[in-house]
Formats: C-alpha cells, structure tokens, sequence
C-alpha cells in the first residue's frame, strides 16, 4: 500500500516539474567564442563560464554597470536577446551545457531587430533572464538539481536585475 502511496507521490512530482518546469530558468553565464549568424536567429559559439545551459533559457546582454551605451541606443534595461531553441556540441544536439561541456553553437530566437555587431558585440558577456516567479520555481521544483555555486550565481543576477 505504501509503495502505491509514494509511487503516486512521485508522478505527482514530476507531472509538476514538467508543467511548471518551463518557467523555472537555471543561472548561467556565457562568454561568446564566435558569430556563425548575426539575427533571426543569432547562432553563436559560446563557452559557459558558470551555471547551466538548457534549451528555453532567455538570455540578455550582462554589462557591469547594468546599462549599455550604445551608438544607436542607451539602453536602461539589459538587452534582451531571445530564447535558447537549439544547443550543439559537435553537431550533436544536446538539452544543456555547462562549464565541463567545451564551446557549444546555440541558436538563439526572438526579436528578428536584434543582430549581432549592431546591439551587442563578441565581447559581451550573456546571462540567463530570471525573475521571482523563475527563482521561485527553482526553489519549489528543481532544488535539488541546483549546485551551490549555481545558487551562488542565482543571488549576484537577483541583484544585477533588481528582483527581490
């Protein structure tokens, strides 16, 4: 009887995790390494210097001071980029990528305005888009799939996004 109980529990959980697990979006900090294609969609060679890559992840432009001076644009918000459609790691298509994992191609999804060269540069670093709802699902699905370093990175993009 119990075996049923906690089997019930644990499809429960993961019935969970997948409905609200698109939400939830894990920190990552990612150094570009190459632009294969400039926009719609942006691919880039990126190396992940902390955190964890996946699939989904909506990714800014990370400037120290928080705003990006731009010839065309002053930007008060960081500059968002789009979405993580695709990860490869010599053309095999992986989920996510982390520190251990080497360079990876991404291709990136969203604003079509938004190209590389014009908005942001090589140089720039990009990190993962998180929000208190993000955070929140983080913590209530996905806690222990977290590192403490991870965490760690979590709290110093709270602070560069304002979110309390």
């Amino acid at each position: 009887m119990t075996d049923f109980f906690f089997k019930y529990v644990d499809e429960c959980k993961h019935e969970r995790r997948v409905k609200e697990g698109k939400e939830a979006v894990f920190p990552c900090v990612l150094k570009q390494v190459a632009v294969f294609r400039k926009s719609d969609p942006i691919v880039l060679g990126v190396d992940v210097e902390a955190g964890v890559l996946k699939i989904g992840t909506p990714l800014v432009v990370y400037h120290e001071k928080g705003v990006h001076l731009n010839v065309i644009q002053k930007a008060e918000k960081p500059l968002k980029l789009g979405t993580v459609e695709s990860i490869e790691h010599n053309h095999k298509k992986l989920k996510e990528a982390r520190k251990n994992t080497g360079s990876v191609a991404i291709s990136i999804g969203g604003d079509p305005s938004v190209s590389s060269g014009r908005q942001f540069e090589q140089k720039d670093r990009l990190v993962s888009l998180i929000s208190r709802r993000s955070i929140d699902c983080l913590k209530e699905h996905f806690k222990e799939d977290v590192a403490k370093e991870e965490w760690q990175l979590v709290i110093e993009l709270k602070k560069y996004f304002g979110v309390n």
